[in-house]
């Protein structure tokens, strides 16, 4: 494949990207409620603010830059049949929807409860939409 090609894939799959993060689940913040996030947590293929993509750092997940950072056709599909809104029923089985950590310290609390204790995952929902994505990722 030529590097034309390649650049030209490479810039379909950040629009399509970006794009997705447009989508009304993905416009906040997944672990807090900072509007138009600008991150990508490619753990778990969220999307997250600033702040909180150094927070999730601190728990051990990668992050990657919507506007500044490449990414892949399996990424771009994690994303697609993942986001914010995949993500919440897996990760926040049990939690109350009306609560929203607010300072710096419920943020790094939550995060903290929700990656490293796996306080409110539902780990059936998680192996059913890890499996779901493998198979629709070898599809491609």
């Amino acid at each position: 494949m030529s590097l034309f090609r390649i650049k030209k894939q490479e810039d379909k799959i950040q629009k399509k990207v970006r794009n997705l993060a447009y989508l009304k689940e993905n416009k906040k913040c997944f672990d807090c409620p900072t509007k138009s996030p600008f991150f990508v947590n490619t753990t778990n293929y969220t999307f997250i603010c600033g702040r909180c993509s150094g927070l999730v750092r601190e728990v051990g997940h990668r992050v990657k830059s919507i506007a500044t950072s490449k990414f892949n056709g399996p990424e771009y599909l994690s994303l697609k049949y993942g986001g914010n809104c995949i993500a919440r029923k897996v990760w926040l089985h049990d939690f109350p929807e009306d609560y929203e950590p607010q300072d710096h310290h419920q943020i790094r609390t939550f995060i903290h409860q929700k990656y490293r204790e796996k306080r409110w995952l539902d780990k059936e929902s998680l192996l059913s939409h890890t499996n779901q994505l493998k198979q629709i990722i070898s599809l491609v």
